[in-house]
């Protein structure tokens, strides 16, 4: 069984990239699997919660209503507590994939959309800490991965992100998150598919680096 992670900032190509993958892998009888993994806030709740009543979550307004917007970097040890909170909840939801997958042998790949390469990038950017991904903490939460395991980030330049996700614009994070995602490419795990082109060709893309490596 083979893990299929896809990363990128909105408006990359994710989800269309996924569907058309799945697609492919129906249609030559490759058996799949997708779960979509951001999110798994069971600890961080509580310190959600508490970010609003210190002020370190903002409530501001957007073009699709009013939204929160994290500032946690105004307190070192809120970060130092977030980050624990954060990594305890990566644990859980790595055991809850596991409960959720099919029976041994039953599919051939996992598709995770959004998972711990995200969850890093989410960490830096509520923090201000340009630098995260070359801390400790990057390789603990790349630890808690399984080891058959291919990480692809799928890129798109600036104009294009803006121009097919209008909340990027209106995001007063959005150029922050943009060069965490930069540093994100430097890895050596990370497959970097760019999304700048026409999408066969960028899932044609996706598909070589999933054969090369089963090869």
């Amino acid at each position: 069984m083979k893990y299929l992670v896809i990363s990128g900032i909105d408006g990359s190509g994710k989800t269309t990239i996924i569907e058309r993958t799945r697609e492919h892998f129906n249609n030559n009888n490759i058996h799949s699997f997708y779960i979509w993994l951001r999110f798994n806030h069971y600890f961080c709740k509580g310190m959600h919660a508490l970010a609003r009543l210190l002020g370190f979550s903002v409530k501001k307004s957007s073009y699709r209503g009013e939204a929160w917007f994290h500032e946690f970097y105004r307190s070192k040890v809120f970060c130092a507590v977030y980050i624990r909170m954060t990594y305890l909840d990566t644990i859980i939801g790595c055991l809850k994939l596991r409960f959720r997958l099919p029976r041994k042998g039953a599919v051939e790949y996992v598709i995770c959309d959004r998972w711990v390469p995200d969850v890093l990038v989410d960490l830096a950017v509520k923090m201000h800490r340009e630098d995260f991904l070359d801390s400790i903490w990057y390789r603990r939460f790349i630890s808690l991965m399984p080891a058959d395991v291919q990480m692809f980030l799928i890129v798109r330049n600036t104009c294009n992100l803006l121009e097919c996700r209008e909340e990027n614009g209106e995001d007063p994070d959005f150029t922050f998150r943009e060069r965490v995602y930069q540093k994100l490419k430097e890895k050596l795990e990370i497959n970097v598919i760019d999304n700048n082109g026409s999408i066969d060709k960028t899932v044609k893309a996706f598909l070589r680096v999933i054969e090369f490596d089963k090869a």
